[in-house]
């Protein structure tokens, strides 16, 4: 019986995780199945802020593994990136990926990553580091990256020193080592 109730349990946070619906509905779902039919549900005790923020993560990590698995599939990727800052004033990098499987346009979110963590600025530099980061984190080709959007910010559109110009350039050094590391083997 304790199975049954994780798994229907996780069943819930997942729903809610895919369906991206505010994590703060999981506890009403979890009453709702409990007074109609899932009468186990009440055994569910894993509810406090901490536990379901360790179950959401979890699932996430989950969802996000599919996404970049689907992504490294196909072709080519782009990202869809932007620069906030949260109520803390921390500055956030929000990266989505789009990317094409089965037939159809896929749009998903892939990040978010804290920009002064490791940088003293927010920079194009510092953006361009996370972004790097990321992909070679999920294990995704940097050659594959086809497209970038931004908000439309000079730090990612600047003609010499945006975001883009130096991804560009950042894509074009490791296509040149690929290919020489082809060419050594030959």
């Amino acid at each position: 019986m304790v199975d049954e109730v994780l798994v229907q349990a996780f069943a819930a946070f997942y729903f809610i995780a895919k369906e991206e619906i505010s994590n703060m509905k999981v506890l009403p779902l979890i009453e709702f199945l409990t007074r109609f039919g899932l009468n186990d549900m009440q055994y569910f005790t894993h509810r406090s802020e901490r536990s379901r923020q360790e179950i959401f993560l979890a699932i996430g990590a989950v969802i996000k593994s599919q996404v970049v698995k689907a992504a490294a599939n196909g072709r080519y990727f782009s990202l869809l990136c932007d620069e906030v800052s949260d109520i803390a004033v921390t500055e956030q990098l929000v990266t989505f990926i789009q990317f094409v499987s089965d037939g159809h346009v896929h749009t998903n979110f892939l990040s978010i990553q804290n920009l002064l963590e490791h940088h003293k600025s927010a920079n194009a530099d510092a953006i361009v580091d996370m972004i790097t980061q990321e992909i070679e984190k999920d294990n995704l080709k940097l050659t594959s990256l086809a497209g970038l959007a931004s908000d439309g910010a000079s730090v990612f559109t600047g003609s010499d020193n945006g975001v883009g110009v130096k991804l560009k350039k950042k894509q074009e050094e490791h296509m040149k080592e690929g290919s020489a590391g082809v060419m050594q083997r030959s």
